[in-house]
């Protein structure tokens, strides 16, 4: 299972779990999100050694091709990141009708949170794997940053499209902790659900999160299995590719065969040997049999009829 996800699934330990006791009815939705985001992120290579074993029985012929597993092409990120285009011009903010002063001020703010940078990334994320939520918060130096948390690590209590309040976790790397935010403020959790202390209250009045949306995912708000066509298909590129390169390695020349009797060959030389040459007898005979080579453009032929379909 991925790092960023927890593996929990019978709710949450501690104190942690009576706060929020639906945490492990998310589970199933935060993997899906998680695997599409590990797909985007280049992360996958596991993946595709999966989708090699399943697809090879697994074995030894399995364990060959899954050596020449790779990451590329990655189909799920290319469509993404043409697909979220908006904003590959920069993203700009302005307070409409507001004094120069008051407008510098803003400009200010917008550029210390780092949006004009993230928001690409946020744009092409939030189309591949569901809605991210973006939290504002101030810094240790007193300069306005903005978390942004996937949905493989959060969860989320709505009225409509009103947050009330959102839970995330840090991934294990970072401790595996867990951050509250609700209208009062942010409350810390250590990874078995037991409260930390150090809470930051706000005056903000709601909960000071909102969820950046690429599309609209109809009666799921989570978009749960949008694009997992396109996921699938990018694995299967990854073991087609493998397998492919895997074949060209066994299969990329004619078959040659050898009609004499071993009596007659002259000794001390390495048979079958695919550089030295083979000294045989006159009255040997050779067939060389073509119709076996395996081509790059076959495989790549196929590529096209994935990425195609």
């Amino acid at each position: 299972m991925p790092a960023a996800v927890l593996s929990v699934y019978n709710g949450l330990p501690g104190e942690l779990g009576q706060r929020w006791p639906g945490w492990a009815g998310s589970a199933v939705r935060r993997e899906a999100a998680a695997r599409k985001l590990r797909i985007y992120n280049e992360d996958h290579l596991d993946l595709v050694a999966a989708a090699i074993d399943k697809c090879l029985g697994g074995g030894q012929v399995a364990a060959d091709v899954r050596r020449f597993a790779s990451r590329s092409p990655n189909l799920f990120r290319a469509v993404s990141d043409c697909i979220a285009v908006a904003y590959r011009q920069g993203c700009r903010r302005e307070l409409r009708g507001a004094s120069p002063a008051v407008a510098r001020a803003f400009a200010q703010v917008v550029g210390e949170s780092n949006i004009a940078r993230k928001a690409a990334g946020l744009n092409a994320r939030a189309w591949a794997a569901g809605p991210h939520f973006v939290s504002p918060f101030i810094t240790a130096r007193g300069a306005l940053a903005l978390d942004v948390i996937g949905p493989d690590r959060l969860d989320a209590e709505m009225v409509g499209e009103e947050v009330e309040r959102v839970l995330w976790h840090l991934p294990r790397a970072q401790g595996g902790s867990f951050v509250l935010l609700d209208a009062e403020g942010w409350q810390y959790f250590d990874s078995q659900g037991a409260a930390t202390g150090g809470n930051v209250g706000h005056s903000v009045g709601r909960c000071p999160v909102v969820p950046f949306s690429a599309f609209d995912g109809g009666d799921d708000f989570w978009a749960t299995t949008a694009h997992n066509g396109l996921a699938d298909a990018t694995l299967t590129c990854g073991r087609l590719s493998a397998l492919g390169l895997y074949s060209r390695q066994v299969g990329g020349f004619p078959l040659v065969t050898i009609f004499a009797t071993l009596e007659g060959v002259p000794p001390g030389q390495v048979l079958g040997h695919p550089m030295l040459p083979l000294l045989l007898p006159e009255t040997a005979t050779v067939q060389v049999d073509d119709g076996r080579v395996i081509t790059g453009e076959d495989y790549l032929s196929d590529f096209s009829a994935v990425a195609s379909l």
